[in-house]
């Protein structure tokens, strides 16, 4: 395509009519359409500003969500030190995230994909880490039906992240199958 064609919009043109005539679906699917200059917002540059928004959001419930929990864990007698800091660090990037999405910087759709990797990515580290660490100790000491409650519990908490992802993040069907998918293939095998 050359350079001209990359500011080109399909447009239909309609025909004048009567201020109390009704535009019927025949007339608008039969008018012509052409494709004209023009500088209207690309579907990249809405679905951007949708993403920040969203993105923006979620990164504020996931981060007062993960303080409270390590508010929680803080308070526990027994916590272990790599649980904190994972935990920590988690916080620290969705707190960071929400900072930047909310500054007023242009940031591309790529740039925001980045994020939201970090946001949803850090937490999906996060829960693998510590529920493979919480599933060897209990596991270790024998207590096999704490394995089970650990496990359900942490796939219901997986759940609902997965939840507020497909609620809040704007994805075409193949692409949150396979954000998603990978997951929960991971999951049903491990």
């Amino acid at each position: 395509m050359n350079e001209t064609g990359k500011n080109l919009q399909a447009t239909i043109a309609y025909r004048e009519r009567a201020q109390d005539s009704r535009t019927d679906a025949a007339d608008v699917a039969q008018a012509p359409v052409g494709v004209v200059s023009g500088s209207a917002p690309r579907f990249a540059d809405e679905t951007a500003a949708l993403l920040r928004t969203r993105l923006t959001a979620a990164s504020l419930i996931l981060a007062i969500i993960s303080g409270l929990v390590l508010i929680r864990i803080l308070t526990l007698f027994v916590h272990e030190p790599f649980v904190v800091v994972v935990r920590a660090a988690t916080l620290l990037v969705m707190i960071a995230s929400y900072v930047v999405l909310r500054k007023q910087i242009t940031l591309s759709l790529p740039q925001l994909r980045l994020i939201e990797l970090a946001v949803f990515g850090g937490l999906i580290v996060q829960m693998g880490l510590t529920e493979w660490l919480a599933l060897n100790q209990f596991a270790a000491a024998g207590e096999f039906a704490t394995v089970v409650g650990v496990k359900n519990l942490l796939m219901a908490v997986f759940s609902i992240s997965i939840l507020i992802y497909g609620m809040l993040m704007p994805n075409t069907s193949w692409r949150a199958t396979a954000t998603a998918g990978a997951e929960a293939a991971r999951r049903r095998w491990a």
